[in-house]
């Protein structure tokens, strides 16, 4: 149940980080990585995947590395 709720968040996260990557790209699509908005999105993204690591560690879980789980809540 709890990883239900949890999953929605990541995906409204990269939805708003995706948006906000065209939007600070320039001509040749690099992105500015000094701006704050994305930087709080990147960091939303893995306070909630280390709060979910833990969670599944908690549970019995062996994964551990965060871009794995990250990777599985989008698919």
């Amino acid at each position: 149940m709890w990883y239900g709720k949890k999953i929605l968040e990541p995906e409204r996260l990269l939805l708003k980080g995706m948006n906000r990557r065209l939007y600070c790209s320039d001509k040749n699509r690099v992105e500015n990585e000094l701006d704050p908005m994305s930087q709080a999105l990147q960091r939303c993204v893995t306070e909630i995947s280390i709060e979910i690591g833990q969670r599944m560690n908690w549970e019995g879980s062996r994964i551990v590395d965060r871009k794995e789980i990250y990777t599985m809540m989008l698919m």
